[in-house]
């Protein structure tokens, strides 16, 4: 998998945009057979490895949709000089 060109492809422009609102993803992230992708928020499996393909897109998926509303509203504290700084 890690080193399947075709596949890593898919993580070069993933889209994993926000809502307007910024409280979901405007897309869910999702999988699609080889050859079949038509949008940036679409992982294109690899033939022969259709579970892990399905895997990590569903770690993904779930992953960027709780975590990437959550980054986005703390983004200040994010900008803010480390603790060690703080002295």
């Amino acid at each position: 998998m890690e080193s399947d060109e075709n596949f890593l492809t898919n993580f070069q422009q993933l889209d994993a945009q926000l809502t307007p609102d910024h409280r979901q993803l405007a897309n869910p992230i999702e999988f699609v057979k080889p050859g079949q992708k038509t949008a940036d928020w679409q992982i294109d499996g690899i033939t022969g490895a259709t579970i892990t393909s399905k895997t990590v897109t569903k770690i993904l998926s779930e992953g960027s949709a709780y975590w990437v509303p959550r980054l986005w509203q703390n983004r200040a504290e994010f900008s803010k000089r480390p603790i060690e700084d703080q002295q």
